[in-house]
């Protein structure tokens, strides 16, 4: 006998029941496949060898190797999805000349470092060996024969930083503005005591000293080469690193 206050479910009620049910049962199976599928979608996204790096596209880089770039930039063999580009950037930019770069990550495994490279102005010799040096003053190996550079030729090793990646930011500033007020100088020596010197185009030496004071020491220059020609003087070395410049 039915209990009493208990009311009777109808066979359609029953029914609907049944059906909601299974439409859960289904629907929590369903979105269980889908995270089953995400998930092995995600390992194999992280273990396949498709999305590992085994290469990288170098551009623009004239001076620089593209294996040694390849190398510092140390994606080779890493996942693209744990690569940090600023990081990657940050690498390449130790080779010496490279001033910049920049990368770019896609999808399987690409990775895309573009540079861009210190520009030589001076040609910097130094114990036997030839170096660039750019216009901020930081030195890198000689890697080709390159026309138009302005020369300079240090005698004992003076002119550089001690570490020996840095020109003088003196020395650096008085060749290039000699070199403008006088184009027909193209090379410079460095050595102590005499400091920043060059031959004028009349073979004489021109002692200028310390890296200092360049437009007087100039001006004295120019008064001194007038009054040497109107003499008629025979000499092979003046030396303006005094305020009154003697010669013999």
């Amino acid at each position: 006998q039915k209990p009493r206050g208990q009311r009777r479910v109808s066979p359609l009620t029953r029914a609907r029941r049944v059906v909601a049910q299974r439409v859960w049962d289904a629907s929590h199976l369903a979105a269980g496949l889908l995270l089953i599928a995400a998930l092995a979608a995600l390992i194999f996204v992280f273990v396949s060898l498709d999305f590992y790096v085994f290469s990288a596209a170098i551009v623009d880089a004239a001076y620089t190797s593209e294996d040694a770039a390849y190398e510092v930039s140390n994606v080779r063999n890493q996942s693209i999805f744990y690569l940090d580009p600023p990081k990657i950037a940050a690498n390449v930019q130790t080779l010496p000349h490279v001033r910049s770069a920049s990368v770019r990550l896609s999808l399987p495994n690409r990775v895309h470092i573009q540079v861009q490279e210190r520009q030589p102005t001076i040609l910097y010799q130094v114990l036997g060996a030839s170096y660039w040096v750019d216009d901020e003053g930081v030195i890198a190996p000689a890697v080709a024969q390159k026309e138009g550079l302005i020369k300079l030729i240090d005698d004992d090793g003076a002119a550089a930083s001690q570490a020996g990646a840095q020109l003088d930011a003196a020395i650096l500033q008085a060749v290039h503005y000699i070199h403008t007020t006088l184009p027909q100088v193209t090379t410079f020596r460095y050595q102590r005591p005499y400091g920043l010197y060059f031959f004028s185009p009349e073979g004489w030496r021109v002692n200028l000293g310390e890296a200092a004071d360049m437009d007087a020491k100039l001006k004295r220059w120019e008064a001194v080469r007038r009054q040497i020609a109107a003499e008629g003087a025979l000499l092979s070395e003046i030396d303006l690193r005094f305020k009154t410049p003697f010669w013999h």
